[in-house]
């Protein structure tokens, strides 16, 4: 009986293993490369979504403060008017000026930026991963800690308001006899109850304090509120090319 040998496949070599590995690893190693590209595109156009939504906060934020700044110079001015009044004999027969004055002088402030809301939003979402530039996110919180500092700091004003000059129009005036809204007077001589040269040096003392809180606000917040805004416009549209 004829006895045949069997055929043995040769041994791979050392170099074929070594191939297959290769081209294994370069396939997910480019496929590694290819998702971390895919996520950076997603992530920069994430990024400049949310910057075209802060530019535009900013943007309206730089009308809105300057339409508050103009009110509390306009405040300042009215404030140096009734000062004026109430420090001389003016403060006679001069009541239809005076509560015009004061109905103006006496207005609470709102100090509500639209730039707080949208940044809160995105921080608290943890989409503030998506800014890349570092010393652009720290301008950005730096101005929001702002803007929240000046809210805090109105609602004291306000409260200096409630507090010191609210009881005067309470106790001393007819609101019957003007619009408190629109701070029209609707008659021509005005009444002011129990009104002589000493409520009239108690007012003007009140005013007075009162007009250093307008100053100090429109030399310092208001305007660092303004300079930061039109920086960060500026960084925004380098940055991101809008």
């Amino acid at each position: 009986m004829e006895v045949h040998a069997h055929s043995h496949t040769p041994g791979k070599k050392w170099t074929h293993y070594f191939w297959e590995f290769f081209m294994m690893f370069l396939a997910v190693f480019c496929g590694f490369l290819a998702e971390n590209q895919r996520e950076h595109i997603v992530e920069g156009k994430r990024a400049k979504e949310y910057a075209a939504l802060l530019l535009e906060d900013l943007k309206n934020d730089s009308a809105y403060i300057n339409e508050v700044t103009a009110n509390q110079l306009l405040m300042l001015h009215r404030a140096d008017s009734l000062l004026a009044i109430l420090s001389s004999d003016q403060f006679i027969n001069n009541n239809g000026r005076i509560v015009n004055l004061f109905n103006h002088v006496g207005t609470l402030v709102d100090f509500k930026p639209a730039f707080e809301i949208n940044f809160e939003q995105i921080k608290n979402s943890g989409s503030l991963r998506y800014f890349k530039n570092k010393k652009l996110v720290s301008s950005l919180s730096e101005f929001d800690r702002l803007l929240e500092t000046t809210s805090e700091v109105y609602i004291g004003y306000n409260n200096y308001i409630l507090q010191n000059l609210q009881p005067f129009m309470i106790n001393n005036l007819n609101t019957l006899q003007f619009d408190i809204f629109s701070r029209t007077v609707l008659v021509s001589d005005p009444d002011i109850y129990n009104w002589d040269k000493r409520e009239a040096v108690l007012l003007a003392n009140k005013i007075n304090l009162k007009k250093t809180y307008d100053v100090f606000f429109v030399n310092r917040f208001l305007k660092q509120c303004t300079e930061k805004n039109l920086a960060l416009i500026t960084a925004i549209k380098k940055e991101y090319h809008l």
